[in-house]
């Protein structure tokens, strides 16, 4: 299913060797700025950033992932305090945004009350010398599955769409990633296609250090979906990382499961969560993608 009129799922494996040395910079900061940013995010509480999160992964170059976003939702104060979430997010069109509903609400059920999505770079922030700045795109409204409970993840419907104010000009660093009307996942076939996951965040569990580089893990989708979730209706996916010790962390919210398929890249599933606290020890939940199809379409087309 293709949401926009330009080409879907281009992206070039091939690695950018001056954004990759850029990108691997930003990783590589001291033990000393990790802490300050941790310190005087939890003094000011200015930002939550505890999604989306991979363990175990290694940088991508954003012409490796053009359709991937960051999106940063905010909420009422409460007292002095103003709270940010940060979650991954795909461009799926020119102006929309697909993403896990937990990323509109904050910890006490509050909705969005603004949400910018920042594109066309691996880095989170403003950026570097190195690494292009990207854009930071305002959105005008942000829509949650209407069935999505955010005391239960597990029970899903833990998708959401993103609707732009003004359309992305896109470029080698900024492309839609096709959206799937049907797929094989949970089939023998997938085994064959390149199967990854992209997302922003904690790079280990012990020392919690955040990374603000686009990170990519190579994952796999386990047949028998109850290794994750009760519902054996096929709406939830169980991925598992590849790389021994490796996974998603805690919700790793609105992050794509990336399935590769003649040459052109799907938005197989949505991060939804994690079934426990030690992260890469038992495969993650994912929102399957194809299961919410004519929800998108007729939001999208409404």
């Amino acid at each position: 299913m293709v949401m926009t009129t330009t080409p879907c799922g281009t992206s070039s494996l091939a690695r950018d060797e001056a954004a990759y040395i850029g990108e691997l910079r930003q990783v590589q900061r001291s033990w000393l700025e990790r802490f300050w940013n941790r310190f005087t995010g939890i003094l000011f509480w200015t930002q939550r950033e505890e999604d989306p999160l991979i363990v175990g992964g290694s940088p991508a170059a954003i012409t490796e992932a053009p359709f991937m976003a960051f999106v940063s939702s905010s909420f009422p104060k409460q007292g002095m305090k103003k709270l940010n979430v940060g979650c991954s997010a795909s461009i799926i069109s020119e102006q929309w945004i697909l993403t896990a509903a937990q990323c509109l609400y904050d910890e006490r059920g509050n909705f969005a009350t603004k949400v910018t999505v920042h594109v066309g770079s691996a880095d989170s922030t403003s950026g570097t010398a190195d690494q292009p700045s990207g854009t930071d795109a305002k959105a005008d409204r942000w829509i949650p599955h209407p069935n999505y409970s955010r005391d239960d993840n597990t029970r899903n419907y833990d998708v959401a769409l993103i609707h732009l104010r003004k359309s992305l000009k896109l470029d080698s660093t900024m492309q839609p990633i096709c959206y799937p009307q049907s797929d094989d996942v949970l089939g023998t076939s997938i085994s064959l296609c390149d199967q990854k996951a992209y997302g922003w965040g904690y790079l280990q569990t012990t020392d919690q250090s955040i990374s603000t580089i686009l990170q990519k893990l190579s994952v796999q989708v386990t047949p028998v979906t109850s290794e994750c979730t009760t519902y054996t209706d096929g709406r939830i996916i169980c991925v598992k990382g590849v790389p021994p010790s490796s996974g998603i962390c805690f919700g790793d919210g609105g992050g794509p499961l990336v399935v590769r398929y003649n040459s052109r890249a799907y938005v197989t599933g949505i991060a939804s969560f994690v079934q426990n606290n030690t992260c890469a020890a038992a495969p993650a939940g994912y929102t399957r993608a194809s299961t919410y199809a004519s929800w998108v379409k007729s939001t999208i087309g409404a």
